[in-house]
């Protein structure tokens, strides 16, 4: 039967993944709801697009998952920022900014204050125990 299946020589392989099923879940999925994939593809994809195209994001200088992935969130980051500028305007952002480094400050000087505390309360209690 095989000159009625192929004309190769070595035959005719048909590969199946151990995943198969899933795969075969997944595309039926796309192909029932096209116009939900299409919009999540534009949205994903969007970003990426912009930073291989137009920031020349096509390689990592890093090695090693951990790096990349570091290298990545900060591109990602600048994208954000960028974005976010873009659709605000210059003033709002910064104010927008300026609100949540002022709310930065508060907590970090409670966070001090706590910290110092800490240390305060350990350093009596040091000196305590040597009287």
């Amino acid at each position: 039967m095989r000159e009625v299946c192929t004309q190769n020589k070595g035959g005719r392989v048909l590969e199946r993944s151990e995943f198969q099923e899933i795969i075969d879940e997944n595309n039926r999925r796309v192909l029932d709801n096209p116009d939900s994939y299409k919009l999540l593809k534009a949205i994903i994809e969007h970003p990426f697009g912009i930073l291989k195209r137009q920031r020349g994001f096509t390689f990592t200088i890093m090695r090693g998952k951990k790096n990349v992935m570091s290298e990545t969130y900060i591109l990602m980051i600048i994208y954000n920022l960028k974005r976010c500028l873009s659709i605000m305007g210059e003033n709002d952002f910064k104010d927008k900014i300026r609100s949540h480094y002022s709310f930065y400050l508060q907590c970090n000087t409670l966070f001090c204050r706590q910290l110092n505390y800490i240390k305060h309360s350990q350093y009596l209690r040091i000196n305590l125990m040597r009287a």
